[in-house]
């Protein structure tokens, strides 16, 4: 009996232990995920946060709707925008040739060449290692001097800011956007007037040194000796500029004896004077042509209008006609006060003094009445 109660009494004692132990455990619920409906993001994956209290979560692949950005359809659900693909240089190049005229046009040359009369000009463009932005452009142009001379300047320009092609395509460069250095070397210099009364020599100088440019332009300079006849000239091709010195036997002196050495091998190997380099692609070449200028032929100096000149007799009754019928009113127009009615009624009795060379008449001056102005006015 005694040995049942103990049994009992143990058994007692263990379902108490066991009650105890339960109600002496961990009483905290689980946690229960919210995950937020907007979208977080980083450059290439997405997912949600849990907006609940407590979430322990920290690692974002392990988060609701983890997953790499996909722009099949566009932007991405998550609102990164699909990137842009930059356009390449060549591709540029390719298709784009206009925009990267305009972009010179509008945004560079103005600033090359500024005020001078330019001839030829020939641009090229370089693009940064990138391959992306354009980041240099070339000008080579001829410009007047003077009323005959000319120069060739070679302008590299380097933007301090590169400009992305995929702005210039999408026009939406401003002139802010160009911070740009220019280095300007002058490259040759010849007269234009030489050049085009002597292109029959030119044409011999460079069949002799077997050349060929993209201009042929010479400049007559000093020989070593006085038997010869000494030439820079100019090499222009594939954006690079070379310019040489040549002399020859001059003969005689005339262009007949210097054509004929030239074609005879009469000549020193040329000597390379300067070398110059255009930066990038060649995207527009507008050449030099030569230019026909004639030799001054002055006119009558100015008139003193208190002073007419010495009479010449006009002894050639068409030339007088021509003088009457064609420039009088014209000619009285250039003094006269240009409120006034001039025609052939106010103005009349012209008396013309001829300047002749020989039988050419080489200018012509006149004294008229004027009835608006009642006295007689000289123009010339």
């Amino acid at each position: 009996m005694k040995k049942f109660l103990s049994v009992l009494t143990a058994a007692i004692c263990m379902t108490a232990c066991t009650f105890s132990l339960v109600a002496c455990g961990d009483t905290t619920p689980e946690h229960s995920h919210a995950w937020s409906q907007t979208y977080e993001k980083n450059e290439t994956h997405h997912w949600h946060n849990c907006t609940a209290g407590g979430c322990t979560i920290t690692d974002n692949s392990q988060k609701n709707g983890y997953a790499p950005h996909d722009f099949t359809n566009g932007n991405c659900v998550c609102g990164k925008e699909k990137p842009v693909e930059e356009m390449k240089f060549d591709e540029f190049i390719a298709e784009h040739m206009n925009d990267a005229k305009n972009f010179v046009e509008d945004f560079i040359r103005d600033d090359v060449v500024q005020d001078k009369e330019v001839k030829s000009e020939s641009w090229s463009i370089s693009p940064t290692t990138e391959n992306t932005k354009i980041g240099g452009v070339s000008i080579l142009y001829t410009y007047d001097v003077n009323e005959t001379d000319r120069a060739i300047e070679l302008a590299n320009v380097t933007l301090s800011s590169p400009v992305s092609i995929n702005k210039i395509v999408d026009g939406e460069v401003s002139k802010s956007d160009i911070k740009m250095n220019i280095d300007r070397k002058t490259v040759f210099e010849f007269d234009a007037k030489e050049n085009y009364d002597n292109q029959d020599i030119t044409n011999a100088l460079y069949a002799a040194e077997n050349k060929t440019s993209d201009m042929k332009l010479i400049a007559e300079t000093e020989a070593k000796f006085d038997s010869d006849k000494a030439y820079n000239y100019v090499i222009a091709k594939n954006g690079k500029i070379d310019t040489y010195k040549v002399e020859v036997r001059k003969g005689d002196g005339s262009k007949e004896n210097i054509i004929e050495n030239f074609q005879n091998g009469r000549k020193t190997e040329s000597t390379n004077t300067g070398s110059y380099s255009m930066n990038g692609t060649n995207i527009e070449n507008i050449g030099y042509k030569y230019e026909e200028i004639e030799s001054e032929n002055p006119g009558p100096g100015p008139i003193d209008p208190d002073k007419p000149p010495v009479e010449v007799t006009v002894s050639d009754a068409e030339i007088l006609a021509l003088l009457n019928d064609k420039v009088t009113l014209e000619a009285a127009k250039g003094v006269l006060n240009s409120s006034w009615e001039i025609n052939d009624t106010n103005v009349k009795d012209a008396t013309w003094y001829v300047t002749k060379d020989g039988d050419n008449v080489k200018g012509a001056s006149g004294v008229c009445n004027c009835n608006d102005c009642y006295r007689r006015r000289f123009i010339t």
